[in-house]
């Protein structure tokens, strides 16, 4: 049977619109905290849809910390011992869904949800959000070439916590993997212009950067557990990411990026960046999906990412770990 979701337009699967303006201002309705590593969160929430909401959003927001914090261990030293006592987190009611973050705060606004899937996209737009303190605010890039990382991986970990969650269950996963990878294959640039060149120019070619970063998080996540028994995963990169880069002036390159995942895998995979990520060839979609049992068709513009039925047990369990479970 088919997910709800097939209905929905595709942009608003990437969590967040891009070129967010000022949050319009309103009076608080409902303010309460949270606690994450000894940091308090603070919640202020504008509008009587978002009151009627508040008890979703605090599990929602406890729920992707506590992905986080099993991830990395800790937050950014930023909070612990910087400048930072606390975070806030202000959701506003309003006509879009977007969101963005800084190291201390995340602004949201969100129109009251009305079907099931409003209230996915306004939970992937807040589990994005909290994972950008980390990636994007906690270790950063020295350059926007490298946004494919911050907004791509950022993408696969919020699926990853979403289905730890139990707000994405396997045929809504697969479905918005498949949108996802269809903005990474249908973006104006592929072909033409690399990951990296894209992140300058993010708002035109959200796919490359968004979608085609999401792909190289999915790709390398599979070859690493496959490669090692599942003994190393994507995490492992991302925790090095992290541990190395999280003050201002040790920001990460793409060089840095490259070591650290042949540290994790064993093995050098510059030529893979060097094709896929600072080049411009298409990834082999087919072939990352394989270990997981999965197969990508496209009719059209309209990609889809199908579960063999006769998958293996190891495709099961490796497709339930790529779910975050």
């Amino acid at each position: 049977m088919r997910p709800q979701v097939l209905l929905v337009p595709l942009a608003p699967l990437a969590w967040t619109l891009l070129g967010v303006g000022p949050l319009p201002a309103q009076e608080p309705e409902r303010r309460f905290t949270i606690e994450a590593d000894s940091v308090e969160i603070a919640f202020a929430l504008h509008g009587p849809a978002l009151v009627a909401l508040a008890d979703e959003i605090r599990a929602t927001a406890e729920g992707a910390f506590a992905y986080d914090l099993e991830l990395f261990g800790s937050l950014p030293e930023t909070f612990l011992s910087g400048p930072y006592e606390g975070i806030t987190i202000a959701i506003v009611e309003g006509d879009v869904l977007r969101g963005e973050s800084e190291p201390g705060r995340i602004d949201m606004t969100m129109p009251p949800p009305e079907e099931q899937l409003d209230h996915l996209l306004w939970r992937g737009v807040l589990t994005h959000e909290i994972f950008h303190l980390w990636n994007a605010e906690g270790f950063r890039y020295a350059g926007v070439e490298e946004q494919w990382l911050s907004e791509g991986f950022t993408q696969y970990y919020t699926l990853r916590a979403l289905g730890r969650m139990g707000a994405l269950d396997e045929p809504t996963f697969l479905y918005v993997l498949g949108r996802l990878l269809e903005m990474y294959l249908m973006d104006p640039g592929l072909g033409s212009i690399s990951m990296r060149e894209a992140g300058p120019a993010k708002e035109e070619h959200t796919g490359l950067v968004e979608g085609g970063g999401l792909a190289v998080a999915f790709c390398l996540d599979i070859e690493i557990r496959t490669s090692s028994g599942d003994e190393r995963t994507l995490d492992d990169v991302m925790r090095l990411l992290f541990a190395r880069h999280g003050a201002a002036d040790r920001r990460y390159t793409l060089d840095d990026v490259m070591a650290y995942v042949a540290e994790v895998r064993g093995e050098d995979r510059t030529a893979f960046f060097g094709e896929y990520v600072a080049g411009t060839a298409t990834l082999p979609l087919d072939d990352c999906l394989a270990p997981a049992g999965l197969t990508l068709t496209l009719d059209g513009n309209a990609a889809q990412v199908r579960k063999d039925p006769a998958s293996t047990g190891s495709q099961l369990r490796l497709l339930n770990a790529l779910r975050g479970l």
